[in-house]
């Protein structure tokens, strides 16, 4: 697992962070942790196809919901995806 920090700056303050990207091996399938305002998110990237943004629920912490990805974070994870490819 190669661990890569990065963050999406919108005009308007908010910011994702990414904590941990990795990749399925044999699927070119990529997956990762970050942190969005607080709220722990894990995500799911198929190269030029499709993200997919889960949120941890506070109250039971081992139930995970779909939810819209934050704005920028697409972007983001293709950067991440990328620099993690070229090490």
């Amino acid at each position: 697992m190669s661990a890569h920090q990065r963050t999406t700056r919108r005009r308007d303050g908010d910011s994702m962070n990414i904590t941990s990207i990795e990749r399925h091996a044999g699927s070119g399938m990529w997956h990762g942790t970050a942190v969005h305002e607080g709220r722990s998110l894990m995500w799911y990237y198929r190269p030029r196809s499709w993200l997919h943004v889960h949120e941890q629920d506070e109250r039971n912490p081992k139930c995970w919901m779909n939810v819209d990805p934050p704005p920028g974070a697409r972007h983001l994870v293709v950067h991440a995806v990328r620099a993690a490819k070229a090490h």
